[in-house]
């Protein structure tokens, strides 16, 4: 399982403000002040628990636009990727706590929401993030410079269109 946040922020502290931000103090705290003091400290149990969190929502994000958008993300996180990491983060943690079905309901709920939306970009419906093209058809294998020419490689690079008839 990976340690350190990827597509929250650059920092844990960074990650804490920008979710913090995105969904209110409520309901930030509600889900990682475990010690009820109102604070999500620096290596605390809290941060602890949001970084774990945080880091199965963008592994979830990886696995469902792995083949269509070439995760994992690197440079420029794009916004729609951040924002969905940033909503699917709180069902990771409460998943597993022992609470009421309605406590947990908004949350599940927003996790299934975010699904949908990563399957949309994943199937392409007119939802590719803009700023990630398709991703690149490999020319050959490994060491095979110049493959030779068929009309199945030269119609995935663009230079034949092929015919039935």
């Amino acid at each position: 399982m990976a340690t350190s946040l990827r597509y929250l922020g650059t920092t844990t502290a960074e990650a804490v403000t920008y979710v913090r931000e995105a969904v209110g103090d409520d309901v930030f705290l509600r889900v990682f002040d475990l010690d009820s003091d109102g604070a999500v400290a620096t290596a605390s149990a809290d941060e602890k628990a949001f970084v774990r969190a945080g880091c199965a929502a963008e592994t979830e994000i990886d696995e469902i636009l792995s083949a269509s958008h070439g995760t994992p993300f690197s440079g420029t996180i794009p916004d729609s990727v951040r924002e969905i990491a940033a909503q699917r983060m709180f069902w990771c943690e409460v998943r597993l706590r022992s609470m009421a079905g309605d406590v947990r309901a908004p949350y599940r709920a927003l996790y299934d929401d975010t699904t949908a939306r990563l399957k949309r970009l994943a199937a392409d419906n007119q939802a590719r993030i803009p700023t990630v093209g398709a991703p690149q058809p490999v020319a050959g294998l490994a060491g095979d410079d110049d493959p030779p020419a068929t009309p199945w490689s030269d119609m995935a690079n663009g230079t034949t269109l092929v015919g039935f008839g």
